[in-house]
C-alpha cells in the first residue's frame, strides 16, 4: 500500500512538473513574441518622429509641410495597423496553445482520478 501511494505521488509530481514546464514554455514564447511586436511599433513611431523633425526643419512652406505630415501620418498608421494585425494573430496562436494545455491537463486529471478510484 505504501509503495503504491509513493508511486502515485511521484507520478502526480512528475505530471505537475511537466505541466508547469509546458505552461512556462508557452508563456515565455508569448512574452518574447509580443515584446518583439511592441519593439516593432516603438521603432515605427520613433522613425516617424525623426522624420517629423526632418520635415519640419526642411519645410519651405506650410502647405508642403502639412502635405508631407499627412503622408507620414498615413504611412505610419498603416505600418502600426499591420503590426497590430500580426499581434492579434500571435495572440490567437497562444490562445489556442493555452486551450490545448488546459484540455490536456483536464484529461490527465480525469485519467489519474480513474486510476485512484
Amino acid at each position: 500500500m505504501t509503495n503504491d501511494f509513493i508511486k502515485q505521488i511521484t507520478e502526480m509530481n512528475k505530471t505537475a512538473a511537466d505541466s508547469v514546464k509546458a505552461l512556462t514554455d508557452i508563456n515565455t514564447k508569448a512574452v518574447k513574441t509580443l515584446s518583439e511586436k511592441q519593439l516593432e511599433i516603438f521603432n515605427i513611431v520613433f522613425n516617424a518622429s525623426s522624420q517629423q523633425v526632418a520635415l519640419a526643419s526642411e519645410a519651405k512652406d506650410a502647405s508642403k509641410l502639412i502635405e508631407a505630415q499627412t503622408k507620414l501620418a498615413k504611412t505610419t498608421s498603416e505600418k502600426v495597423v499591420a503590426v497590430a494585425n500580426t499581434t492579434q494573430a500571435v495572440a490567437e496562436t497562444y490562445k489556442t496553445e493555452l486551450t490545448s494545455w488546459v484540455e490536456s491537463g483536464v484529461k490527465t486529471a480525469q485519467t489519474a482520478a480513474k486510476k485512484a478510484a
